[in-house]
Order: structure tokens, then sequence, then C-alpha cells
């Protein structure tokens, strides 16, 4: 179980995945995946918010073209299997 600031910065990470500003945020998506999977298996238990998070960019998102709302939902879908497979249980430091 990571620890509470680890958590903490699972949550933010995922939580701002959701609630960037749209503006190219095709862009950041990927970055911000690329760093919740450096959590290693820490970041499985955010896996059904990711899940919901790909639904909505693929399915909901307003104002994107269906090819980008695309994009960045196979990004964060790319992601949760790179996760779901993912052996690494990284040292993880703590906020002091």
């Amino acid at each position: 179980m990571p620890s509470t600031a680890s958590q903490k910065g699972i949550q933010a990470c995922v939580r701002y995945t959701r609630q960037q500003n749209p503006g190219e945020n095709q862009l950041r998506t990927p970055e911000l995946m690329k760093i919740l999977l450096s959590y290693g298996t820490h970041a499985k238990v955010v896996i059904p918010e990711l899940t919901e998070i790909a639904n909505y960019f693929e399915k909901d998102e307003p104002d994107f073209t269906e090819e980008l709302m695309k994009q960045k939902a196979k990004s964060i879908r790319n992601t949760i299997l790179a996760i779901e497979a993912t052996t690494e249980t990284p040292e993880l430091d703590r906020l002091r």
C-alpha cells in the first residue's frame, strides 16, 4: 500500500487528468500517464477511475474532435494495460 503522500500524488495526477484545461490536453494527457505509470504497482488502485476517464474522453467530452477524443482515451487505456502488467513497485519518497 502506498504511503499517504504517494496516494495523494497518484490521486492528484488522476484528478488533473480529468479536470485539466481542455486546450491542448491531448498533448498533456500522455505526459500525465507517464507520471502515473512511474508509480508502478501503486497505481493499480486508480484503474477504475482511469477507465471512467477514458470512457468520458472517448464518448462524452464536449468540443473535441472525435479523433482527439479517441487519442486521449487510447493513451489512458494503454497506461491501464501497462499498470496492470507492471511488476515494478518503486520505493516512493515521502513528502516532509
